[in-house]
């Protein structure tokens, strides 16, 4: 796979800002790479902030914010940025909800996974 750096660090960049804000604390996040298929992937898991299913594509929308992830910082740009920066590198990135989790304090978590697929 051959990425641009600066575009690939940036997208990378977002995507771990995000899991440090909104990750069940003191979980795992998880990190695999599909390269034996095309097109090749990598794939983020983590336990955070429940996301929806009507949000798993709005979450990539520039200024949108899950709907629960409270008071938590952030602007609703990070993964605007992600999604823009792999796209000039022909790289896409989706997530999906894999199921709840648990539910902490009042907010609702479920088991998520990021997938950045590269074209050949």
């Amino acid at each position: 796979v051959r990425v641009v750096h600066e575009l690939f660090s940036a997208a990378m960049w977002q995507l771990f800002d995000n899991a440090s804000k909104y990750a069940l604390k003191d979980t795992d996040i998880n990190i695999e790479a599909d390269i034996d298929t095309e097109p090749k992937k990598l794939m983020i898991s983590m336990v955070s902030v429940s996301i929806d299913e009507d949000e798993e594509e709005r979450i990539f929308l520039e200024n949108y914010r899950g709907r629960n992830v409270g008071n938590s910082d952030g602007t609703g740009i990070g993964m605007f940025i992600a999604r823009k920066a792999l796209k000039l590198m022909k790289a896409s990135i989706s997530v999906k909800n894999n199921g709840f989790s648990c539910e902490m304090a009042g907010i609702r978590y479920s088991r998520h996974t990021f997938t950045i697929q590269f074209d050949s």
